[in-house]
């Protein structure tokens, strides 16, 4: 997982299916585990996705200069924001 999150820095986990399919478990026996996991701290799902506890997402300095530049846009037309389209151009998120 720590792979994945390194790999993957802003995503908030790998999909659960993902994981499973990785794994090559059967669906009982996977998600036993994650029950476990989860309860034992050691994991977090959230909607649908499987992380490390202690993973946060963390942006780069250019990341984190868009973000603010696209927030200043809604800040200046808070009646007619950037489109999701428009947002996601903005920060070069894929």
């Amino acid at each position: 997982m720590n792979d994945y999150h390194k790999s993957y820095p802003i995503r908030l986990g790998i999909p659960r299916e993902e994981l499973k399919s990785k794994l090559k478990l059967e669906t009982r026996t996977f998600n036993a585990i994650i029950k476990k996991l989860v309860s034992s701290s050691e994991f977090k799902v959230i909607n649908e996705r499987i992380a490390i506890q202690e993973h946060e997402i963390q942006f780069d300095q250019d990341q984190q200069e868009k973000i603010k530049e696209l927030i200043g846009r809604f800040s200046q037309n808070p009646y007619t924001p950037p489109s999701v389209k428009e947002s996601v151009a903005a920060v070069g998120v894929t």
